[in-house]
């Protein structure tokens, strides 16, 4: 009877080969946040602070991003993944004697696999995904739009892979989301006036969406809890959280616009009628009657939301706090 040798006692003990215990070894001294011993040649860092906050990041040692990666200072408000992993935290700090909030997301890599299905997303080639979503945020703010103030982002390279990257943003002040406006603030507002608060919404979103359109930038997950009212006034809208976010030249951009609106109409039918929902439209279009194009290009952004109402809309119930 011939004998099973992958089944085989003594070939089970074996010790594993020389390239798995060197892969193991290796990843374990990456997870200490520094150069494995003997290939410092091989990794990189690099931090970058925006000027006004240096001295704050400095003496918060957040300077570093071995030292953002180990601070134990706020709180953990989400995580998730398994080997790429990433989190955002809230951290607080005393700035003579004023306390300011600060956010960081903290994204790194703990296998081959997740590093090659990320390819596209720079972690082997190109920006990292912090800093993009970084100079990405920063283009909104070139475009004119609101966005959050952007601290800084860091990251550390194995051999041009990316192992850890992180990015600050301070908080916004008496910031809501719109998805929580729309969805339940607005409906402890005196109902005379919750349609006047909904035109004045939909305009400064059919304006910012316009205005990064027409910069050919495709935001790519705008969704309504990616948008922020300060101040409960309609008119101050912030634009953040765009990591998946691309440039295009004109003739792509225009079909590439239907993509953002299905994603802002996907979780909107609850909130707002087919007339809001229209006059939206026309208002990003900036026409009083739509043509025959315009028609068939709102055909298409309702086509193109289809897919993905029913998720947003389980999520938005997921994430909306109960009535009490």
């Amino acid at each position: 009877m011939p004998l099973d040798y992958l089944d085989h006692p003594e070939y089970r003990l074996r010790a594993r080969p020389t390239r798995t215990r060197f892969g193991a070894w290796l990843w374990s001294e990456l997870a200490q946040l520094k150069a494995p011993k003997g290939l410092g040649l091989l990794f990189r860092e690099r931090v970058h602070i925006e000027p006004e906050y240096q001295q704050l990041m400095r003496s918060a040692g957040l300077d570093r991003v071995r030292s953002v990666f180990e601070t134990k200072q706020g709180d953990l408000l989400t995580s998730q993944g398994i080997g790429g992993e990433d989190d955002v935290s809230r951290i607080r700090l005393d700035d003579k004697g004023n306390t300011r909030t600060f956010y960081v997301k903290r994204f790194w890599n703990r296998r081959l696999e997740c590093i090659l299905a990320r390819v596209a997303r720079g972690s082997l080639f190109g920006r990292s995904v912090m800093r993009a979503e970084f100079e990405k945020i920063q283009s909104l703010g070139k475009m004119g739009l609101r966005i959050p103030r952007v601290v800084g982002y860091g990251e550390q390279r194995f051999c041009g892979a990316v192992i850890n990257t992180y990015m600050i943003t301070e908080e916004i002040p008496d910031a809501m989301g719109v998805d929580f406006i729309v969805h339940k603030w607005m409906s402890d507002q005196p109902i005379e006036q919750q349609r006047a608060l909904k035109d004045e919404l939909l305009t400064s979103i059919a304006s910012a969406v316009k205005t990064m359109h027409q910069n050919g930038f495709e935001h790519h997950d705008l969704f309504l809890r990616n948008l922020i009212i300060t101040e409960q006034n309609m008119s101050n809208l912030y634009v953040f959280d765009c990591p998946r976010a691309y440039r295009w030249p004109a003739f792509i951009m225009k079909r590439r616009r239907k993509v953002d609106l299905a994603m802002l109409d996907a979780g909107a039918t609850v909130a707002f009628s087919p007339v809001q929902r229209m006059r939206f439209l026309h208002q990003y279009l900036g026409c009083k009657r739509l043509s025959a194009e315009d028609k068939a290009f709102a055909r298409d952004v309702l086509e193109c939301a289809a897919p993905m109402r029913k998720k947003q809309l389980r999520r938005l119930k997921l994430s909306l706090p109960a009535d009490s």
